[in-house]
């Protein structure tokens, strides 16, 4: 992609949802105007915990919904918690990072 947005959003709401896209690419995409773009980056099973903190963030109730259940399932599966704290606590540190980066 090599101007932001250059695609039309059918086009980019496929990129986002290709488990090969690169994660600056779905951080990219996170910003997108289109809601069905975003919805796409947060079903990506491979995007990043801080793309989805930030899209758990998201005005959208769908997009918000869809990044903060991928996020419980990083944080009680696959994501690498800090000793002695529950996954449900490095998730709030998460959503509330993305908040103040939002």
């Amino acid at each position: 992609m090599q101007t932001r947005f250059s695609a039309g959003p059918a086009v980019l709401k496929m990129t986002a949802e290709d488990p090969h896209t690169e994660a600056d690419v779905l951080l990219q995409l996170a910003d997108h105007p289109h809601s069905d773009v975003r919805q796409a980056v947060a079903r990506n099973k491979r995007a990043p915990a801080e793309v989805l903190a930030k899209l758990a963030a998201d005005t959208h109730w769908r997009v918000s919904c869809l990044a903060t259940a991928a996020l419980r399932k990083l944080a009680g599966t696959n994501y690498p918690l800090a000793m002695g704290t529950s996954g449900l606590a490095k998730l709030r540190q998460i959503v509330a990072r993305a908040r103040l980066l939002a």
